[in-house]
């Protein structure tokens, strides 16, 4: 399973780039959960994923870049370059103020749950 889940984590960070909703639904499992380590309240399933997604993509341009991916059974490990690109102020954005202009590159480690072919949490 783990080059299927390889394949799929890649075609799950085409789609993240792309802000594509319909492809991300797919690669989410309706229970999903997105821990933000305390950065702001977690994510709780796929509904609430894609509603904040939809919301960040009025106000960013992020592009995510795996540098390393460790593959294991039913779970992936990403160290991650992120392009924050703010193109509308957010002043009330549960991570923190973001005004239009800014631009914030974040590297870090992401760990992915899978269930079958879809990502059940992310932290």
């Amino acid at each position: 399973m783990s080059v299927d889940l390889l394949a799929r984590y890649r075609d799950y960070v085409d789609a993240f780039n792309a802000h594509d909703l319909r492809a991300l639904e797919d690669h989410l499992h309706p229970d999903v959960v997105f821990e933000w380590d305390g950065v702001m309240p977690d994510l709780v399933g796929r509904r609430a994923f894609l509603d904040f997604y939809r919301l960040a993509c009025d106000h960013f341009d992020e592009i995510i870049r795996p540098r390393v991916i460790e593959v294991g059974d039913d779970a992936l490990r990403a160290w991650i370059d992120t392009e924050l690109r703010i193109v509308r102020d957010w002043p009330d954005c549960p991570i923190r103020p973001y005004a239009a202009g800014e631009i914030h590159h974040i590297a870090g480690e992401v760990a992915y749950r899978f269930q079958g072919h879809r990502i059940a949490h992310i932290a």
